[in-house]
């Protein structure tokens, strides 16, 4: 009955304590009956709407600390208090109308509902510590809804405007004229643009061709097709300003300081020189299959192209310098992510559940990690089918390994030499094709993970994010804080 932002004394500031926080104003607390209590205590700042209604003189549970609580999220969002009398806790819950939401929508819908009218209607103590003790509930951010979106593919970063271009699939399904005639599906490419400080939506571009690769290219924007060209938007004002025609479907693209490198699917690998773009282009074989991916590390450039990984000088002349087998022919390496020092590549085996650890310097493989038995377990206590599991995304952040899976779920590893799991949560329904590290603009915040999927599956879920593709922000806490998380819960779940 005394919970209220002035009975939260701080004790300690640093994450490692075990105990940060202490409560105060115990003595005007009181024990609950089975049946309840009765009577009116003075330091109540907000009174559930029950103790209000019949002035005290019915007996309530201990759900009005749930309420209070409720108030109390309030107050650490907004900054204010909820209420200025007792009287105005006969409206139950406080205005939203206003409030800066990005990194407290999980809060706020929490607080909606600790503050129902209906004391049967909040959630229980036990349920609210098992809640917020979730790795997931800790450090989601943001959810931003992709309309008619099916999935998102793909996604990259502009940081001199702190925008985020994503793009995914989208199926319209229109009746001709003829109400009685067959309808018909058009397909085709949705473009979002998102301002990475509140995961807002700035605009959009609906394309009628199919996109498969996108990346920033300096101020541009070069977005891939399966129709064999490259389509390029100016990013402050968000036109198309350039079509590159190139051999095949793109796969992929990437850039350095003196490249643009396009991936192809029939294994060519196109580079344009920026100064004299668009006129000059050379182009050089890398392998029989599509390139899947590639990373500009200093002077060079890694490339997977089918089962193999391709190290290549992009310093002056593009040339081949070590060329080597990363898996079985049948597979192919999907993913190229450097580790926070550039020291280590990983990468995922798109036919296996498999990542691999390699040293940039010696190009030798150091350690592979079969996850086969982590992920059956994840399904199994999720009761999930372990069925074309697949791993598809993979970014490196805090020296965290974000793995994203195609059942909607991210796995953290630590990112050494024999990485081991931190912990995991389902995010999305289904496919998570795309992890992208946001960095902070200073040293005191911190970076954040962007993960884009098909539908939802947070705390804060609603109908619309649970049927499109979204876009979800995530807190990229180091690996001793998340361990920290990881054991709070496993003592709070004891």
């Amino acid at each position: 009955r005394t919970l209220k932002s002035d009975s939260i004394l701080t004790w300690s500031l640093d994450f490692e304590d075990e105990i940060s926080i202490k409560l105060a104003h115990f003595d005007r607390a009181a024990y609950s009956t089975p049946s309840g209590l009765i009577g009116k205590i003075e330091s109540s700042s907000y009174p559930a709407p029950e103790m209000v209604k019949y002035d005290y003189r019915e007996e309530y549970t201990e759900k009005v600390d749930i309420y209070s609580f409720g108030m109390l999220l309030y107050e650490l969002v907004a900054r204010w208090q909820p209420f200025t009398s007792d009287k105005a806790t006969l409206i139950p819950k406080p205005k939203l109308t206003g409030l800066q939401t990005y990194g407290f929508q999980t809060l706020l819908k929490l607080m909606e509902q600790c503050s129902e009218e209906e004391a049967n209607k909040r959630p229980s103590a036990s349920h609210l510590t098992k809640l917020i003790s979730n790795p997931m509930f800790q450090c989601h951010l943001s959810t931003q809804v992709l309309r008619d979106c099916v999935t998102v593919r793909g996604c990259t970063f502009i940081p001199s405007l702190r925008q985020l271009w994503a793009y995914g699939e989208y199926n319209i399904t229109r009746a001709p004229g003829d109400l009685e005639a067959s309808e018909t599906v058009i397909e085709g490419t949705q473009v979002f643009i998102l301002n990475t400080e509140n995961l807002t939506v700035q605009g959009s571009l609906e394309l009628k061709e199919r996109a498969n690769a996108i990346s920033t290219v300096d101020s541009k924007v070069w977005i891939g097709m399966l129709e064999a060209c490259i389509h390029v938007y100016d990013t402050n004002t968000f036109h198309f300003t350039d079509r590159i025609y190139v051999k095949d479907s793109v796969t992929f693209i990437s850039t350095n300081d003196t490249y643009a490198f396009v991936g192809l699917a029939n294994g060519m690998l196109t580079y344009y020189d920026k100064l004299s773009f668009p006129r000059e282009s050379n182009t050089i074989k890398i392998g029989e299959k599509a390139i899947i991916s590639m990373l500009p590390i200093g002077d060079f450039i890694w490339v997977s192209c089918g089962h193999e990984i391709v190290v290549l000088s992009a310093y002056d002349e593009i040339t081949v310098l070590k060329r080597w087998q990363a898996c079985q022919t049948n597979d192919q390496v999907y993913a190229l992510v450097p580790s926070k020092e550039n020291k280590s590549v990983w990468s995922i085996i798109r036919g296996s559940l498999i990542i691999t650890c390699w040293d940039v310097c010696l190009g030798s493989l150091l350690y592979p990690v079969d996850l086969s038995d982590v992920l059956k377990n994840i399904c199994d206590e999720l009761m999930m089918e372990f069925i074309n599991v697949r791993l598809l995304s993979l970014e490196c952040s805090q020296n965290v390994l974000w793995l994203g899976v195609s059942t909607g779920i991210i796995v953290l590893l630590t990112a050494t030499s024999k990485p081991e799991v931190i912990t995991w949560f389902r995010a999305h329904r289904n496919a998570i094709r795309c992890l992208l590290e946001i960095p902070s603009l200073n040293r005191e915040d911190f970076p954040v993970v962007i993960s884009g999927g098909y539908g939802e599956e947070s705390f804060i879920k609603t109908q619309s994010s649970w049927e499109n593709g979204v876009i979800m922000s995530w807190q990229s806490l180091q690996s001793n804080d998340l361990q920290t998380v990881v054991r709070r819960k496993a003592y709070l779940d004891l």
